[in-house]
């Protein structure tokens, strides 16, 4: 994902957007649909299995947790939606 240049910034949602969540759904959620799907927990009855995806889960909303809310200059803001 950090490589598909449909999910570049810029094509993202604007910085300053009354409604961001609404306008990155709009501009670039069927892309984010697909990455998605690609993500899927085997089904091979191994809890070791499992664990690792819920590990990737929780890789993924630290980091949401921490670079979503850092912005250089201003006070930290934990406000984001999972």
């Amino acid at each position: 994902m950090l490589a598909d240049e449909r999910l570049s910034p810029s094509k993202i949602r604007c910085l300053d957007s009354e409604a961001p969540f609404a306008e990155t759904m709009e501009n670039v959620g069927k892309i984010i649909r697909e990455y998605a799907k690609q993500w899927i927990v085997p089904n091979d009855g191994k809890p070791a299995t499992l664990r690792g995806k819920i590990e990737e889960l929780q890789w993924l909303s630290a980091i949401i947790y921490g670079v979503g809310g850092w912005k250089e200059n201003y006070k930290f803001r934990s406000d984001f939606f999972l």
